[in-house]
């Protein structure tokens, strides 16, 4: 049995090419696969659908998941998907969600690539850098502690309680911008997912940043440091 998603990561190329840095005053940053990279998910999907079937959400993770896939076309994501059939059917989201987050929390330690994490702290201390990430909030403290990224660097750290309409980050990266009072076009968000970072940002019209993996955060961050005026 195999479960696979159309993630939708083409990379907008021009759009890294002529973001202006030196407009940029506030940024967010997502967590996985930007301020690291690695890990072994390939079990992510079906781990989870097996929770859902024990759960009682589903009778057969198959039959579940084709399901999700006719019904929810337009989400590649299996969260999002998972998290508007919960809607349509009165399901408690962020319960299913979180617990659907605790299923993939021992991910793999092998092939991770990490950033030098003391960049975060001199960025906090010249923009307001802010955290949004889809997974719970035990999920990012347990790896932010392992990885020893410290969340303290941030000036807020929102964790996805899918509270708004249509279940991704815009709801969060409005938040952002209100508390760092900056616009959307002064505002940056970095991530590695075109669905789920970079598709809301741009509908929101704030700059963005699709990274490969962690090196191209890094990058990033040392260019925005050698900035002198912001």
């Amino acid at each position: 049995m195999s479960f696979e998603f159309n993630l939708n990561k083409g990379k907008n190329e021009n759009k890294n090419a002529i973001l202006n840095l030196n407009n940029i005053k506030a940024i967010i940053f997502d967590f996985d696969d930007t301020l690291y990279s690695g890990g072994d998910w390939s079990k992510y999907i079906d781990t989870c659908l097996g929770f859902l079937v024990e759960g009682g959400y589903a009778k057969d993770k198959q039959e579940f998941y084709d399901m999700l896939k006719k019904n929810y076309p337009d989400y590649p994501n299996l969260g999002y998907r998972v998290c508007h059939y919960m809607k349509d059917n009165g399901g408690d989201i962020n319960f299913v969600y979180n617990k659907f987050n605790e299923k993939i929390f021992d991910i793999s330690s092998e092939n991770l690539k990490f950033m030098d994490y003391s960049l975060l702290d001199k960025l906090s201390k010249k923009y307001p850098i802010y955290l949004i990430s889809n997974s719970p909030e035990n999920y990012i403290k347990h790896y932010a502690k392992l990885f020893g990224i410290d969340l303290a660097a941030f000036k807020k750290v929102f964790y996805n309680l899918h509270e708004g309409e249509d279940f991704t980050k815009a709801f969060y990266m409005e938040k952002c911008m209100q508390d760092a009072g900056s616009t959307r076009d002064t505002t940056l968000m970095v991530g590695d997912d075109f669905f789920t970072d970079i598709m809301p940002a741009n509908e929101l019209g704030i700059n963005t940043y699709l990274v490969d993996d962690v090196t191209d955060t890094e990058n990033l961050i040392k260019n925005l440091l050698k900035i002198k005026n912001n």
